[in-house]
């Protein structure tokens, strides 16, 4: 019997030890009676330790107990408080699970969420730029056409050089231009991809 009461100590010790790891608060464990079934105590109270300490204190009996029919008794009672205890820390790493996996799930949802602000107003800044581009690419046209118009107009050789020139240099505007262009609709394209995967 001494060998079986050493081991419930021992039990009783690792218990203390995960109950006191796990750092259940009240609220977390007294109002919601399905986790600890306090029934299987005599004590009334808000606080683990106190239900630790009838558990110990039972453990203590068995070895002061001479009548078998209390001592079969109060082993129920103990095996029943040890069950009570394990259900409740069972319960407590489950909710800790499932904390940790809703945390998780929040802040990977949370993460997507930005990612897909940040992929909208990149989007749509890119559709802005590409709007812009194509507006100074209309009006380049328009003014390669005026200069080239120019240049055809003109009779005389003074200021010739000088209209070439201004085609020339507006010309090479209008190829940035395009350039820029391309860059941007390559950008929306491989945004469109992304988007997609």
């Amino acid at each position: 019997m001494n060998n079986r009461i050493d081991e419930l100590v021992q039990q009783f010790e690792r218990l203390k030890q995960q109950v006191t790891a796990a750092n259940i608060k009240q609220e977390q464990w007294f109002n919601k009676s399905d986790l600890f079934n306090s029934s299987s105590f005599y004590c009334q109270s808000d606080e683990t330790h106190d239900y630790l300490k009838e558990l110990e204190t039972n453990i203590e009996k068995l070895s002061k107990i001479g009548e078998n029919e209390y001592l079969e008794f109060l082993v129920d009672r103990i095996t029943q408080q040890f069950s009570c205890f394990r259900s409740l820390l069972n319960s407590q790493s489950v909710n800790n699970k499932a904390k940790s996996y809703h945390r998780s799930h929040n802040q990977r949802l949370a993460k997507v969420k930005q990612l897909t602000r940040t992929v909208h107003q990149s989007s749509q800044d890119l559709y802005a730029e590409l709007s812009k581009l194509q507006e100074f690419e209309r009006r380049l046209i328009e003014m390669v056409t005026e200069k080239q118009q120019q240049l055809q107009q003109y009779s005389g050789s003074k200021l010739k050089n000088d209209y070439q020139q201004q085609v020339l240099v507006t010309q090479q505007r209008l190829g940035r231009c395009r350039q820029a262009l391309s860059k941007v609709e390559e950008q929306i394209q491989k945004l469109d991809e992304q988007s997609k995967n």
